[in-house]
């Protein structure tokens, strides 16, 4: 007669439960302390008050959410907890050997210990949720939906970062190195996008990013991170008529779909480990890589990583500042045969690998191959500049607009279409390559610089240069970076798109307006920062200000930029102060991907309590620096009761006399 194949032990799951209580007592007990007993002390908080007593509960049940950030955290710590004590017989021989004479075949072990570990989360969320809802139901607090959503979010991110530290656990057999591999898998992608980052940006000039989907796919490969993200809750809160206080209609998480796909992964992550778990070797037990295969790639990962993060580190220990400088390269190659031997030390649980020096070598040549070319360029990375034809359009990001600093040096984000602009940017790309041995030449100003360019075959580059040089004297200087930054300074109409002027549409309502700025104080004899509101300008009075402000900018007096901060022309031409206008339009608080849009909704506005008649508001701010030559802005202003050339508005120069005149 034919014997069934059992997967699962009840004896060993038992003997585990009993054998690791504290992992499972003290994870229950921690979430006993978070849950359930905070409901008691607000009975001793506010005492024999029933209605805050109330009110107290009714806030509390609703913010079960609150915790799952800090709980994820904890299933971080928990879960490699459980998967080291349910497989730590896989670090030491004789406790292998012992299991795996067991009369239990390979599938039926790894499950019960899976499923052992597993209950030390899964049980205790349980038996939370079963008494905190009988607490919220004694205290008529009962709030099912956010419960429930607390024991499957925090269920699922229990369950992911077990079966990946189970996972982990396969590839090991040794006790301290579980948690090492386990850590280091968490953040490794993230780490090692910040080492290519950080590398080629000092050897590659004019880098920008590894490219705009990386970061998604990095943060992806992050789950800790990735998964707090998700778990960030928010509330749909409403005010009555008279913006008073009314409720949360709702409480969210806006990553539940990222929490079930990271569930998910955690069960494939189960099966792998089972795979993996079916072909190790007993006598793995004590080797810090359990699985020969995956040797080599522990030590070229450990030689490489090694190379980059080392090689950096001593750069800057060292005082050397130059981008891919000869002595950069020869430490990153020193580093990289340090980490090839170390990690040969770490394989072979012995000091004596002088033998591996021909793998060393290797790694260390090669890398110093590799950053050998990025120095001398052998891509044709910095020298890759399209020809206008090919180009549809050119998106200068984050750029440093000149002077003054408002919104059109700040953040200020243009696209740019036409053909002779286009030619216009190439032109000032070339002059930049040519002017590249002058980075380090101190200039009368600098000047910061991002370019996308979109080809018309779809594919796109992009390319990043910070801190120019710019000299006075060159302004007149063909093809040179000076002059041709200037010129762009000058295109009134590119201009216009850095301060965004069409950004605001009709939705949006001009709702206030002020000056912020540095006034000169006889009393102190300094400069002092002041916000002047025109709060009783009438919101008729408001357009008709921004209207001059277009006015005057349109007659080229106002927004003008200067490419040297410290020109007579800046000082002269420009006050201290800058005029700024809060436009607001309605938005709908209901909406879940309000949140998912990070949008500002301020609450200080009344609201209605209908849902479909709900809007909160979004702010948009434009702010641009008044100047002595905008006729029509500040004739506005002094109608207004605001600031005047007579009254508080002074230019740099003016400013700067002032200091001198104190000083001396």
């Amino acid at each position: 007669m034919r014997s069934a194949t059992s997967y699962f032990n009840t004896p060993l799951y038992q003997k585990n439960l009993a054998r690791f209580w504290p992992i499972w007592a003290g994870y229950t007990l921690l979430w006993m302390f978070i849950l359930p007993f905070p409901f008691f002390s607000i009975l001793s908080r506010y005492g024999g008050d029933v209605e805050r007593q109330s009110e107290a509960f009714l806030s509390r049940a609703n913010e079960l959410h609150y915790t799952l950030q800090g709980g994820t955290a904890i299933s971080v710590g928990f879960g490699l907890a459980a998967a080291m004590a349910v497989f730590s017989y896989l670090f030491f021989s004789r406790s292998s050997c012992m299991m795996h004479s067991l009369p239990l075949d390979r599938k039926g072990l790894f499950w019960t210990n899976y499923l052992s570990g597993l209950s030390f989360l899964l049980l205790p969320h349980l038996a939370i949720f079963l008494i905190t809802a009988a607490v919220e139901g004694l205290y008529h607090c009962l709030n099912l939906p956010v419960l429930w959503q607390w024991f499957w979010v925090q269920s699922a991110t229990a369950l992911f970062f077990y079966s990946f530290a189970v996972f982990c656990a396969m590839f090991t057999g040794n006790i301290m190195a579980m948690p090492a591999f386990y850590g280091i898998l968490n953040g490794l992608a993230a780490s090692v996008y910040y080492l290519l980052d950080s590398v080629l940006d000092e050897f590659l000039y004019g880098y920008m990013n590894l490219g705009r989907y990386w970061d998604t796919i990095v943060l992806w490969l992050t789950p800790s991170v990735k998964l707090i993200d998700a778990c960030d809750p928010y509330q749909n809160i409403y005010s009555d008529e008279l913006g008073g206080y009314t409720s949360v209609l709702s409480t969210h998480i806006h990553g539940s779909n990222t929490v079930l796909i990271y569930g998910a992964v955690g069960l494939v992550l189960a099966l792998l480990a089972l795979w993996i778990y079916q072909t190790r070797h007993v006598e793995s037990a004590g080797d810090v890589v359990a699985i020969p295969i995956v040797r080599p790639i522990f030590k070229i990962g450990v030689a490489i990583c090694s190379g980059m993060a080392f090689g950096i580190f001593t750069s800057a220990l060292l005082g050397v500042y130059d981008n891919a400088s000869t002595t950069m390269i020869f430490l990153i190659t020193l580093w990289t045969a340090i980490g090839a031997f170390v990690a040969e030390m770490l394989l072979k649980k012995s000091f004596r690998v002088l033998h591996s020096w021909k793998s060393a070598l290797i790694l260390s040549m090669g890398m110093c191959l590799v950053f050998t070319g990025l120095k001398l360029d052998w891509l044709g990375f910095e020298t890759n500049i399209p020809d206008s034809l090919d180009v549809s359009s050119i998106s200068l990001a984050n750029t440093s607009g000149g002077a003054p600093y408002d919104d059109a040096h700040y953040g200020s984000s243009v696209v740019i279409d036409d053909e002779q602009r286009i030619k216009h940017i190439i032109a000032l790309h070339q002059a930049i390559l040519k002017e590249k041995d002058r980075q380090s030449t101190p200039g009368n100003d600098y000047y910061t610089i991002r370019m996308e360019y979109s080809l018309k075959n779809g594919a796109t580059l992009s390319r990043y240069y910070n801190s120019l040089p710019v000299f006075e004297g060159e302004i007149q200087a063909v093809g040179s970076v000076t002059r041709n930054v200037h010129m762009l300074l000058q295109d009134r109409e590119l201009v216009r798109r850095m301060y965004r002027f069409d950004a605001i549409t009709p939705e949006w309502h001009l709702s206030e307006a002020y000056v912020d700025g540095n006034y000169w104080s006889d009393k102190y004899s300094q400069t002092v920062g002041e916000r002047f509101y025109l709060d009783q300008a009438a919101s008729a009075d408001l357009e008709q200000l921004w209207k001059a402000v277009q006015t005057d900018f349109d007659e080229g007096t106002i927004g003008v930029r200067y490419l040297f901060d410290q020109s007579e022309e800046r000082l002269n031409h420009t006050y201290t102060s800058d005029l700024t206008f809060v436009f607001r339009k309605p938005v709908d608080t209901g909406n879940d991907s309000l949140y998912a849009e990070r949008t500002f909704v301020d609450y200080a506005e009344p609201m209605s309590v209908a849902v479909q008649e709900a809007p909160g508001f979004r702010n948009k701010y434009f702010s641009i620096t008044l100047t002595p030559d905008a006729k029509h802005t500040l004739a506005c202003l002094e109608e207004l009761g605001g600031p005047t050339p007579d009254n508080g508005l002074i230019t740099h120069a003016q400013m700067r006399q002032l200091e001198e005149a104190s000083n001396s």
